[in-house]
């Protein structure tokens, strides 16, 4: 297995056309080796590489128009994004949760409104409020700013996780979080990446972890089909395979938001993970496509005949 820890990135040197480059930012300069992994990337510059995620494949999927401007226009971390990302700290990183995050002070004054803050007169309650906040944001630049109440519920649901049998034997095997590997696939040429939560290498597991409203089998079921947890996994193992040459298999972690926030392990089944990799071949061969002539199609130009969808077909109909 190729494990960097490089502390300098370097400039990429010129490649062929068909590398995925869209437009290079100064977080793609690290020189990455195929495949390999990498221990010590952050995760902004990661986020930046020009290689394609199994979340690339699925908007690729969807349409490579939507991968291209999701390319060239970052969203905005969503609040189910943003609790996930610390609900992921809180439970598999501990220590870098107590570095990056600062709870907000019961008594902390209201913030000013620009009105207020640039009034020719301000009050004496809105200069001390605008002196404190100031303060304040100096003081926490680069953390993330919680309440007690989504402290609480943080703390609740990774107590719950620590809690579950299974769940808290898979943490116990844990030898690193936020790796990040990087490898060709080898029928397209098409540079891949992915970034694990968190690796068990004694049980070649990859462990991920979710947040969602229902993980029961069921319900999980359902977040496996309607997000491509199928297609991720099928990404996961195979990277693995080829940074390390052994078989992975990918365990998820679910934990409900709300209390009494039940947790699940589920392990997709082969003929689940299979399907996921039959999709991924589509969109890996896609990407080729695009990559290879420079354009990012949307939706067909042509007028297409459209039917009802399966489930709306033959219904019937009241009298």
């Amino acid at each position: 297995m190729n494990t960097e820890q490089t502390d300098t990135p370097e400039l990429i040197p010129d490649t062929p056309a068909n590398d995925n480059l869209i437009e290079p930012s100064p977080a793609e300069n690290r020189v990455v080796k195929y495949p390999s992994m990498i221990l010590d990337m952050p995760s902004a510059e990661y986020h930046a590489r020009p290689e394609i995620s199994s979340h690339d494949l699925g908007r690729i999927l969807e349409a490579p128009a939507k991968y291209l401007h999701g390319k060239t226009h970052p969203r905005e971390a969503t609040p189910a994004m943003r609790l996930g990302t610390l609900t992921h700290l809180a439970v598999l990183e501990p220590e870098l949760f107590a570095d990056s995050v600062v709870v907000m002070p019961d008594d902390a004054p209201n913030r000013p409104s620009s009105r207020q803050r640039f009034a020719k007169k301000p009050s004496p309650d809105t200069v001390a409020a605008c002196l404190w906040w100031d303060e304040f944001e100096r003081e926490t630049i680069g953390k993330d700013i919680i309440d007690a109440d989504e402290l609480a519920l943080l703390f609740a649901m990774r107590d719950a996780v620590n809690a579950h049998p299974a769940a808290s034997m898979l943490l116990s095997k844990i030898e690193s979080t936020e790796a990040s590997v990087f490898w060709i696939d080898e029928q397209t040429g098409v540079r891949c990446r992915m970034r694990t939560d968190a690796l068990a290498p004694s049980l070649k597991l990859i462990i991920d972890l979710k947040t969602g409203v229902d993980v029961s089998p069921d319900g999980f079921a359902r977040a496996v089909a309607n997000f491509g947890y199928h297609r991720q996994a099928s990404v996961y193992i195979d990277g693995m395979r080829a940074v390390t040459g052994d078989d992975y298999r990918m365990a998820f972690v679910g934990v409900e938001k709300d209390a009494p926030h039940l947790v699940a392990v589920y392990v997709l089944s082969d003929a689940a993970v299979e399907q996921g990799r039959q999709e991924i071949r589509g969109g890996l061969a896609t990407a080729a496509r695009c990559i290879e002539t420079g354009e990012w199609p949307g939706y067909s130009p042509q007028v297409v005949a459209l039917d009802l969808p399966r489930w709306a077909q033959n219904m019937p109909v009241d009298a």
